[in-house]
């Protein structure tokens, strides 16, 4: 999927699919990973499922740089992770998430619903969502 969303034939994926450069924190080492988004208002929300079981998103909590490959184009953006430790923030921006693209989350939800925040607190154990914004400046 990384070669697909690089080459010249992205087009078809890359509305729904980036690939995701996250550096580890200990080891320096580069990751790239193909993940799927939404977008809203500029931001790039990345859905985490199970998170409790994948370990590459840690790299990203208390903020982190990060490269997307975004159609076609490697971009810079400041990655923030949303998780269990604060409940309110996650529950936003899984309402966030769930608004931009109804029906992705299988978590119970009816599609095109739209969520308070509260609404997904209950439903938002063990998932984490990551927002990637351009970098100020």
């Amino acid at each position: 999927m990384r070669a697909l969303l690089a080459s010249p034939w992205h087009r078809r994926h890359s509305h729904n699919t980036l690939v995701l450069e996250v550096v580890g924190r200990r080891s320096g080492r580069r990751y790239r990973l193909p993940v799927s988004y939404v977008e809203d208002q500029g931001d790039l929300l990345v859905f985490v499922d199970e998170a409790d079981r994948k370990l590459w998103w840690r790299n990203l909590r208390g903020g982190a740089p990060v490269r997307v490959l975004l159609l076609g184009r490697w971009q810079a953006r400041q990655a923030e992770v949303a998780w269990e430790d604060y409940p309110a923030v996650l529950a936003d921006a899984l309402a966030r998430f769930a608004e931009a693209w109804p029906g992705f989350i299988d978590l119970g939800l009816l599609p095109g619903a739209n969520y308070l925040p509260e609404d997904l607190l209950p439903v938002a154990h063990g998932c984490a969502v990551i927002t990637m914004t351009l970098p100020a400046g």
